[in-house]
């Protein structure tokens, strides 16, 4: 669809607000208003309330306030806590590395951002943070040490990571190995069984929110920042996008409400970035992002990594199906798919879980061979195909060698090769054919032909 030249009337936009234009008609809108300030701005009036716009005229003023570095703090202390350097910064708080002179040990200190403390909103995200994952005790789950309200600043207490997050290793080592990646995915897995089981959905599964430690060998999820639980009414209204648009499941994308199965979809995003090095979505902004989110099909490993087995694309394939009815049913089967694929990593002896060893399920409920089926049909076909040229092209000269026995003719008897009882005739084309054969043996399915041939072979 080609963007539209001209701007759109008042009465387009608010039919665009209100999802009342066809497909082809919103994208064209769309990528009208990636360009267009005028509407942009128009779009903008009727979207929010005058009370949204003058609270963001007040944030907009308390930013003046923002300290421009973000090393502000440091040797400072709040409460008792000794700031000693920063680790790093997000959209609602920087995260500051600390010390418990009180403990002796060391911490992380996430202080919410100062032009966002004074708004109510804010402090309930990040109230409710420490709330969800204080309701999780689990070994991959980011334990919370203290809420605190010091000096004018709010700020979360946890422990001190050290090992960085997914994202940095991704970005200073690109894609992780089959092994490395089935066992981080192994571990969050588990850290969203258990917030699941507490009714907590993440909804922000990235891998900027996975955290390194112990060597990478222990995997630690955090910020609990955009968490809903499943029965809290007052914050699961449709209309509302929070979280990562290049993690996101499509139903978030949209705005809808979500469930556990959204962190599962998040989790095979996070799956297919430790594969490729990067996000499976990639656009030049938020909003075709999110709009490829929401309907285009999901992309493939292999694309990007075809010495990877081909089932990997049918694990993320799980979790990664647009319609959330016929993903992997929680995050507890998720960790058993995940498991057996790993044992089979460890001991190519293991069988495979039945849903990932020879199909991938497409988009459409349609099921593709794998690429070592495709090519053992082909080279079937393939067979079947010369097999048939070549008996049409005998069945031809047979028929014109009985022709001429038949009438009598003397032609020379070198332009008729006819095979003697002692020395068979050998035909060019039968050499090819069992030569192609014996190739197929050898490079695609040695088992499978000599599975075929030892049965030939019974008496």
């Amino acid at each position: 669809m080609v963007a539209s030249t001209r701007c759109a009337t008042q009465n387009e936009l608010s039919q665009l607000l209100n999802d009342r234009i066809v497909t082809d008609e919103q994208l064209g809108w769309s990528e009208h208003l990636e360009h267009c300030s005028k509407c942009q701005s128009q779009l903008l009036t009727l979207a929010a309330p005058d009370t949204l716009w003058e609270e963001s005229r007040q944030q907009l003023t308390e930013w003046d306030n923002v300290p421009e570095s973000c090393d502000a703090i440091v040797e400072e202390v709040l409460a008792h806590y000794r700031v000693e350097g920063t680790i790093g910064y997000g959209g609602m708080a920087t995260v500051y590395r600390g010390f418990d002179p009180q403990l002796h040990r060391p911490v992380a200190i996430k202080v919410l951002h100062h032009h966002l403390a004074r708004t109510g909103s804010s402090r309930q995200r990040f109230l409710r943070e420490a709330q969800s994952a204080a309701a999780i005790a689990h070994p991959n789950v980011i334990p919370i040490y203290g809420v605190h309200q010091a000096a004018g600043k709010s700020f979360l207490v946890m422990p001190l990571i050290t090992g960085g997050s997914l994202q940095q290793r991704i970005d200073r080592e690109g894609p992780i190995g089959l092994e490395d990646m089935l066992r981080i995915a192994l571990q969050i897995a588990e850290a969203l069984d258990a917030a699941h089981t507490r009714g907590v959905i993440h909804r922000d599964v990235k891998p900027a929110n996975i955290l390194l430690e112990d060597g990478n060998k222990r995997v630690v999820l955090s910020d609990f920042g955009l968490a809903r639980t499943l029965d809290d009414a007052a914050i699961t209204a449709s209309g509302l996008i929070a979280g990562t648009p290049a993690y996101m499941s499509p139903e978030q994308a949209r705005g809808e409400i979500v469930d556990h199965r959204s962190d599962l979809y998040s989790l095979g995003s996070v799956m297919y970035a430790m594969c490729t090095g990067h996000s499976p979505f990639q656009a030049t902004s938020t909003l075709k992002i999110l709009r490829e989110v929401s309907s285009e099909t999901f992309p493939t490993v292999h694309r990007f990594q075809e010495q990877l087995p081909i089932w990997v694309d049918g694990l993320i394939a799980r979790f990664t199906t647009r319609e959330p009815s016929r993903r992997i049913e929680n995050a507890a089967a998720a960790i058993e798919l995940i498991r057996e694929c790993m044992l089979h990593v460890l001991n190519p002896s293991h069988s495979l879980p039945r849903g990932v060893q020879v199909l991938h399920t497409a988009e459409n409920g349609n099921s593709i061979p794998s690429r070592s089926l495709r090519k053992i049909l082909l080279a079937f076909v393939l067979i079947a195909v010369l097999g048939a040229a070549y008996a049409v092209w005998r069945n031809e000269n047979q028929s014109v060698i009985q022709s001429i026995q038949t009438s009598g003719t003397s032609e020379p008897e070198s332009s008729i090769e006819i095979a003697s009882p002692t020395q068979p005739w050998n035909d060019p084309l039968e050499i090819e054919i069992t030569q192609l054969r014996s190739d197929l043996e050898r490079i695609i399915a040695p088992e499978l032909f000599t599975q075929t041939n030892q049965g030939n072979s019974q008496p």
